[in-house]
């Protein structure tokens, strides 16, 4: 049994990690992307002949940084709903089996 919580806790380690490797991808990779399209960009604008280009360029890119910050926090979101799952089925677990003296049910029990 000990075996078995221990190979599945590295299961659930490993799906972490994975989650927040991806997450940590696709928010630099959003990041570059929304500041290379900003960079493309060599049109100048203008307001009353005023050129705020680099105004809206500084936004573009505070913009861009706060999407991409969503992007990674969002991802440990997820890690924690996965962890806290995790608790709440070893939580209702163990307090099932401290009020019942029978076992909970196997997959040997099914077949």
């Amino acid at each position: 049994m000990e075996k078995t919580r221990k190979k599945f806790l590295l299961i659930m380690a490993a799906i972490s990690a994975i989650l927040l490797i991806i997450g940590f991808l696709c928010g630099i990779g959003t990041y570059f992307q929304i500041s290379a399209q900003l960079d493309a960009a060599n049109n100048n604008v203008f307001i009353d002949g005023t050129d705020i280009t680099n105004i809206l360029h500084l936004l573009g890119n505070a913009g861009a940084f706060v999407i991409s910050v969503l992007i990674v926090g969002i991802s440990f979101l997820a890690v924690l709903a996965q962890w806290l799952i995790y608790g709440i089925v070893m939580l209702i677990k163990s307090i099932y089996a401290k009020n019942n003296s029978t076992p909970l049910p196997t997959k040997t029990d099914y077949q």
